[in-house]
Formats: C-alpha cells, sequence, structure tokens
C-alpha cells in the first residue's frame, strides 16, 4: 500500500498508457480511502501530470485523469484552490470530447471547482465555453450553467 502521493508521482508524470491505467487503479483505492496522507513533495507536478491524462487522446486515461482529479478535489477541498486555474481551462476543453463520460466527468470537476471556490469566479473563466469554436463546448456550458443554478 502506498504512504502517500509521491508512491505515485511516477506513474502519473509519465506518458506510457500501461503504466498510467495501473497507476489509476491504485490512486482510486488510495484516494477513496479517508484516512490516506495526501502528502506530495510537488502536488503541483502532480496535479500537471493529470491534467496531462486529461488532455490525452485516449479517452480512457482523460476520464481516468477526470475521475482521480475529481477524487482529490473531494479530498483536498479549500486546498486545492491552487490548482483551479490549470484544471478549468483543461476542463472546458474537454466538453467537447466524443465520448459522453469523458463530458459527464469533465462536468462534474467543473461543479467540483465551483464548490471550493465561488460559482461567480469560476464562471468568469468559463465564459469563453460560450464562444467556443466547437459546438459541443457551448452546449455543454449551457447543460453546466443549469446545474449551477440548481446547485
Amino acid at each position: 500500500m502506498a504512504s502517500s502521493l509521491d508512491d505515485f508521482m511516477a506513474n502519473v508524470v509519465t506518458n506510457d498508457t500501461h503504466k498510467r491505467l495501473d497507476a489509476y487503479n491504485g490512486l482510486v483505492g488510495y484516494l477513496s480511502e479517508p484516512r490516506s496522507s495526501l502528502q506530495c513533495e510537488n502536488m503541483d507536478e502532480f496535479v500537471d501530470g493529470l491534467v496531462a491524462w486529461m488532455n490525452s487522446s485516449n479517452y480512457k486515461i482523460s476520464g481516468n485523469g477526470l475521475e482521480v482529479l475529481s477524487l482529490l478535489i473531494d479530498r483536498m477541498g479549500e486546498r486545492f484552490k491552487s490548482h483551479t486555474m490549470t484544471v478549468l481551462s483543461n476542463a472546458v476543453n474537454r466538453l467537447g470530447d466524443n465520448h459522453d463520460e469523458v463530458r459527464n466527468l469533465s462536468q462534474s470537476v467543473l461543479l467540483k471547482l465551483m464548490h471550493i471556490n465561488t460559482p461567480q469566479s469560476v464562471w468568469d473563466r468559463l465564459m469563453t465555453g460560450f464562444s467556443h469554436k466547437l459546438w459541443r463546448v457551448r452546449e455543454e456550458t449551457l447543460i453546466c450553467l443549469q446545474q449551477t443554478i440548481e446547485m
């Protein structure tokens, strides 16, 4: 069993798909355990590695990255605020993905970012989604607005 997020770092920052898939299984189990440590020597690099997963052309890796980020946001809460900008613009781009699973996970991450920040601060940056070149991003931004109002 891993003792900190540092134990996953090498597999998070790699470009090897198989290592990323292995790390995903370990990370989900680790982050799902409420007593596991969130200690990481370089959290910025760790989050950047997960953002690289999110931007992967492989939809499984992209979805896995969004899911792990979602769990990390849940666990870190307010302490994740400093990483909001890194994740936000990339999550907006994933709203245009061809796979429903990835779009839904991206919506989930955006809503969780609104919980730890103010919805207004997230929407200030999310407004670009209404004029995005992809129609699906525009549509998903409207859905996100609807979900924000229903929160």
